[in-house]
């Protein structure tokens, strides 16, 4: 009886050991995904309809194809996608629900795009009536001005800080981890409008572009000056609401 006992409690041991063994050499639990495939697709093309629509952004992305050579056009959507990230770390902080419900810092930020808008045309106008008359060849922006003008369109455009408030909390599943999925929903915006941004500097490149500016500055000068002027008038008239990005 004893011996069956102590055989009995061995293998109950050895039980206990083996199960013990294959629970420390059991592999880890995959992490759940922040987002599935299909949720990430569905966005990017959102985000893609959403950065195309007509508004400050494409009208600068347009001026600047045209007046500006390619290489150097280019970075227009970089600042775009620049100043789209500093919306969505905005909207993740609260940005959007002050702007949704705040008139005056909504006012504020639209007019500030609207003055920068308008010194933007005024200036394109101003580069034509000079390039009539100047006998040097006309100058283009350089690279870094190009980004940083571009990056400062999109953080005075406040009807895209109300898309990222409309659009990211659709995309946000409740379980999940929020930072995580902001994270990942911003890289993605910036993606698409990029790729948005780059689409049309690449079509005014195809119109002429640059070539044309050299041809016939003055009348590129003022085609750019009069696109950022019609920019400025239609983010002047916007309400609060949802809009393009």
């Amino acid at each position: 009886m004893s011996s069956m006992a102590s055989r009995s409690g061995a293998r109950t041991g050895w039980t206990s050991s083996s199960a013990s063994w294959q629970a420390r050499c059991a592999r880890p639990a995959l992490a759940k995904a922040p987002m599935t495939f299909e949720t990430g697709i569905s966005f990017y093309l959102i985000w893609l309809l959403a950065a195309a629509a007509p508004g400050p952004n494409v009208a600068f992305t347009i001026a600047t194809g045209l007046s500006t050579p390619l290489p150097r056009a280019l970075l227009a959507p970089v600042g775009i996608g620049l100043g789209g990230l500093v919306y969505a770390l905005g909207v993740s902080a609260g940005l959007g629900t002050l702007l949704k419900a705040s008139a005056e810092a909504f006012a504020v930020v639209k007019w500030v795009g609207v003055a920068y808008l308008v010194w933007l045309g005024v200036r394109q106008w101003q580069a034509a009536g000079r390039s009539g008359l100047a006998a040097t060849p006309v100058k283009p922006k350089t690279g870094p001005v190009v980004c940083l003008q571009a990056f400062v369109v999109m953080v005075s455009n406040p009807k895209a800080a109300l898309a990222y408030a409309a659009i990211f909390p659709a995309f946000i599943e409740p379980g999940g981890t929020a930072w995580q999925q902001f994270a990942l929903l911003s890289g993605i915006a910036a993606a698409a409008s990029v790729t948005v941004h780059c689409s049309y500097i690449l079509l005014a490149a195809r119109l002429g572009g640059w070539q044309v500016m050299r041809a016939r500055p003055a009348l590129v000068h003022r085609a750019s000056g009069t696109i950022y002027l019609l920019a400025a008038a239609a983010l002047a008239l916007v309400r609060r609401g949802v809009a393009a990005a």
